[in-house]
């Protein structure tokens, strides 16, 4: 799940249901596909990142990741993302993720800066 805002709008808050099909590496670098769907609304959002994994102390991780990012139902907004995250892994084979990413996208041939933070389930390798 991904919390969504918009710098700037105090109202333009949402809630998604994300996945994410990772190639997450905990020593290395990776690809991750997002489809962030919004409950209610028609539009998705989209994510196609590289991000490198940094091992932390004990057996978590830090995810650096950056990539495109699309917006597709209201309109197109193309955009960009960076971020980070930490998975920590809390049993055989799967852990927990935290994600912050910042998106500014064009709209209107202006930018419009958004930001989400995450948290989720996640197999490990």
């Amino acid at each position: 799940m991904d919390r969504f805002g918009f710098f700037g709008v105090d109202d333009a808050h949402t809630t998604t249901l994300s996945l994410r099909l990772s190639g997450y590496q905990p020593d290395g670098l990776g690809n991750e596909v997002t489809l962030a769907l919004v409950p209610g609304a028609r539009f998705v959002l989209s994510d196609f990142s590289l991000m490198q994994g940094i091992p932390l102390a004990g057996t978590s991780t830090l995810l650096v990741r950056g990539g495109l990012s699309l917006e597709l139902g209201g309109g197109f907004l193309p955009g960009a993302h960076l971020g980070f995250g930490v998975v920590v892994p809390v049993g055989p084979g799967f852990g927990i993720r935290l994600d912050a990413v910042y998106r500014p996208f064009l709209y209107q041939m202006a930018r419009l800066d958004s930001y989400s933070v995450g948290i989720g389930l996640m197999t490990l390798p």
